[in-house]
């Protein structure tokens, strides 16, 4: 009979004193917290990235003989003529964004190959 008087002990939380216990705590359990922050904070900008990337963007006006002026067809002498203008850039970011350019860069570099790039790779078999 004693045994479940026990149990009984075990199971009951004072809920209240749980609350006045943390809250007497409350300057050191934040001073934990923000060590804490601090410590990943400076492991995660310490580590060097694996991977790094640059991007070049070179944008020409890519004038047809349907989209010059009326100059017989030949396109202009002057480099320096070209107007940039924003539909052609926008135009061009579009194309960059297609997934379809997408999907041939990645056929093209066989990505399916690097661990990196496979999902079911590092997947365990809980979250399969």
């Amino acid at each position: 009979m004693s045994n479940n008087s026990n149990q009984d002990r075990d199971v009951d939380i004072d809920l209240g004193a749980l609350a006045s216990a943390v809250w007497r705590k409350k300057v050191r359990i934040g001073i934990l917290a923000t060590g804490c922050a601090a410590l990943a904070l400076f492991a995660s900008s310490s580590i060097s990235p694996k991977y790094q990337s640059e991007t070049r963007l070179l944008i020409e006006s890519g004038e047809s003989v349907f989209t010059q002026p009326a100059t017989g067809g030949q396109p202009s002498a002057d480099p320096n003529n070209s107007v940039m203008n924003p539909e052609a850039v926008a135009s061009q970011v579009e194309i960059l964004k297609s997934t379809d350019l997408l999907r041939k860069i990645a056929t093209d570099l066989n990505l399916a190959s690097y661990d990196e790039f496979d999902e079911a790779a590092s997947m365990n078999p809980v979250s399969q």
